[in-house]
């Protein structure tokens, strides 16, 4: 099970009340929860998702009501795709996403994350903005780099590569449970 922290403003957007969200709960294994947050660029909405433990991440452009509606297969299909995309093999892709099989929703509790998440909102705005705009702009190009970006808050590391890492120890141990 994974949780999405949804800042107030998805909540919003997405009907869902205070009353109706499960308590933050700290997950260790797989890569663990998600902040789910909103923009605005070129007066679209747009959605960006991004891991608490290894600051990976990934936006989804033109946003509307319906898709709040469907938050969480936006989101696990955002997810595959983009794991696809930065190579990893189809059992590492399994082992990462072999907790999402439940999804629940919370409150974001963690400053620094949203600290995080606002930063990497800024440099998804200037991409797109350097890439002429919403509509033309290459997002997978957009993603790519942001990922690939070093971040003081995981040791300066990059978040593709801290999510390979979590990818090699889930094979390994998936590995050591069905070899036996």
């Amino acid at each position: 099970m994974i949780q999405l922290r949804l800042t107030q403003k998805v909540q919003k957007s997405a009907g869902i009340k205070p009353a109706d969200l499960c308590e933050p709960i700290e997950h260790e294994s797989g890569l663990g929860n998600w902040v789910v947050n909103v923009f605005n660029e070129d007066r679209r909405n747009n959605l960006i998702f991004v891991n608490e433990k290894t600051l990976y991440s990934f936006v989804l452009t033109k946003i509307r009501k319906e898709h709040y509606k469907n938050l969480e297969n936006i989101f696990l299909a955002g997810l595959l795709q983009l794991l696809e995309i930065d190579g990893f093999s189809q059992k590492e892709v399994q082992c990462l996403m072999c907790d999402c099989t439940e999804i629940e929703f919370t409150k974001t509790n963690s400053r620094k994350i949203m600290g995080n998440v606002n930063d990497l909102v800024h440099h998804y705005q200037y991409g797109i903005y350097d890439g002429g705009g919403i509509d033309n702009a290459d997002i997978g190009d957009i993603i790519h780099h942001v990922n690939r970006m070093p971040q003081r808050n995981i040791d300066w590391g990059f978040s593709v590569k801290a999510v390979a890492d979590i990818a090699k120890k889930a094979s390994v141990e998936w590995r050591s449970r069905h070899i036996l």
